[in-house]
């Protein structure tokens, strides 16, 4: 029969924790409903905003699931002679429990937000090859999610193993390298995904400082394997077996203000468009409206509505990234190319241009010519 949870006096340095994950779960929320909103009101909301909105609410789980175990004696080291030793013992089986389910939620959360920034560069990249590109890391990803939430659930045989003492060590497999390893990944992962679109961001014809604001919004998500780097310190200093509510609450402090940051890092480089807005506001800049709001199609069309419902754009509009100042790509010949079909109305001073040629759309090609008859 199990035996009920007793409770113990959080120590001030886990609610500490507490409240700081507080703040920056709040701060990510209101980042997200500022993305969704400028989504809403412009291209549509899509595949990738749904796909944060889930790896959010999945970290909110996970952050609840760890932010009980204050009460459960988190902070306190598992020592024999403290008159707390009998509690601690009594509350294990239900922290290994937390944990395991942690785990999984863990996972689970960051291959949404990795899958959401992929989907994000689906959306704005049309050229063939970023595409596939695109779509095969999509692939890696889902496997490194699928592989080590399995991994997970499996590393003890039964699972029961994971909170009944008397089947440790013999029947787990070793814990420390399995986070080890996806800590790792994780940070490998993050990389590729962050630098990946900056060769396109550098070829784009706008100034340097535009494209240093870009690449730097991109890149936000340093910060995340930053944080990565130093979880992957404190693991020296876990110990799951012999102290593990002593030495659990670095590491799953840690953990979620990742995904806080995580969070930010993959929804920030969406909010151009509103900062492009506020930014003209404050200037008292003369920039024609249709091109400043340009983000925000034309609702009463029909393609436009359809458009926002797929929650992606289709062949009957062109793709366009909400960065600020992009000029639409020309050929080296001088010419401009025109696409044939639907796209919102763009100027020299839009937020959004084209990126990329997309190869389905047919292409008109107006050429000038200058003639003086005598």
């Amino acid at each position: 029969m199990e035996q009920e949870t007793i409770y113990v006096p959080p120590t001030q340095r886990a609610i500490d924790h507490v409240i700081l994950n507080s703040v920056g779960m709040a701060v990510a929320m209101g980042v997200i409903g500022l993305r969704l909103s400028v989504r809403h009101f412009g291209i549509g909301i899509g595949w990738d905003d749904g796909l944060m909105v889930v790896g959010f609410v999945i970290a909110a789980g996970f952050f609840g699931i760890v932010s009980s175990w204050i009460t459960l004696g988190m902070g306190y080291n598992l020592d024999p002679n403290s008159p707390l030793y009998l509690t601690l013992m009594n509350n294990l089986p239900s922290i290994y429990k937390g944990l395991l389910v942690a785990q999984v939620l863990y996972v689970t959360s960051l291959t949404a937000m990795k899958l959401s920034v992929l989907m994000f560069y689906l959306r704005i990249f049309t050229v063939r090859i970023l595409q596939i590109a695109t779509k095969i890391f999509i692939g890696v990803i889902i496997c490194w999610g699928v592989a080590f939430i399995l991994y997970m659930l499996l590393v003890c045989r039964p699972i029961e193993a994971n909170w009944i003492f008397t089947m440790t060590p013999t029947h787990c497999g070793d814990q420390i390298a399995m986070y080890t390893s996806l800590i790792t990944l994780n940070m490998i992962t993050d990389f590729f995904i962050m630098v990946f679109p900056l060769y396109t961001i550098w070829n784009l014809q706008m100034r340097t400082a535009e494209k240093l604001a870009l690449t730097i919004s991109f890149c936000l998500g340093f910060t995340v394997i930053a944080l990565g780097a130093v979880r992957l310190h404190a693991l020296y200093d876990l110990a799951l077996a012999a102290n593990l509510t002593g030495t659990v609450e670095q590491t799953v402090f840690l953990a979620t203000m990742e995904l806080w940051f995580n969070s930010l890092a993959l929804s920030i480089p969406t909010l151009r468009p509103l900062y492009r807005q506020l930014r003209e506001k404050w200037s008292g800049s003369n920039i024609d409206r249709s091109g400043a709001n340009s983000y925000m199609p034309n609702t009463s069309d029909p393609l436009s509505r359809r458009s926002k419902r797929n929650g992606a754009f289709t062949n009957a509009t062109a793709t366009y990234l909400e960065m600020d100042d992009c000029e639409s790509l020309k050929d080296k010949s001088g010419a401009d190319d025109g696409v044939v079909g639907h796209s919102p109305q763009v100027d020299d001073a839009s937020s959004e241009k084209n990126l990329t040629n997309n190869p389905n759309k047919i292409k008109v090609t107006t050429r000038w010519t200058i003639s003086h008859n005598s």
